[in-house]
């Protein structure tokens, strides 16, 4: 017989969880071939989470050619129009809940400078947690540092 008053913890902790999410929402919905990459808001105060992955903006054609076109010297690569995971699910928060305070940012890449500079800074988020390392950015820490922002890299799942 069970014990009727007994807590039980979640079977997986809630960083985890939400990191797996980000990484299925990144399979399911990125176009990247290549680099798959998913993110999320998550704001304790109502449990709600926002996702987001790294793609074209809303109504810009997927054309392969863009896609296959990695040459960075090229204004015409993929890089120039892609947006960030990071940046489509810190807006999509920002609309549905207004401010980010207290938020996590969840991501399953390492953070770029200008995602750390331009979005998570002035969102109010303060703590980012990360699994794949890649790409390691210097400038990345720097301003997290200087801002306040814990960077937490969480151990890959088995």
């Amino acid at each position: 017989m069970t014990d009727p008053d007994a807590v039980y913890a979640s079977q997986v902790p809630l960083d985890r969880a939400i990191m797996d999410l980000c990484r299925s929402w990144a399979r399911a919905r990125s176009k990247d071939p290549r680099t798959k990459v998913g993110a999320a808001v998550y704001a304790p105060r109502d449990g709600s989470i926002h996702l987001g992955y790294n793609g074209f903006p809303a109504g810009f054609a997927d054309l392969q050619q863009r896609w296959d076109n990695r040459d960075a010297s090229d204004p015409m690569a993929k890089y120039a129009f892609v947006r960030h995971a990071e940046g489509n699910a810190i807006l999509k928060a920002l609309k549905a809940l207004g401010a980010l305070d207290g938020c996590t940012l969840y991501v399953t890449h390492f953070p770029c400078h200008a995602c750390m500079k331009d979005f998570i800074s002035d969102s109010g988020i303060r703590r980012v947690v990360y699994e794949d390392a890649y790409p390691p950015d210097p400038v990345t820490p720097m301003i997290a540092r200087e801002l306040g922002i814990v960077l937490e890299q969480l151990p890959a799942s088995a």
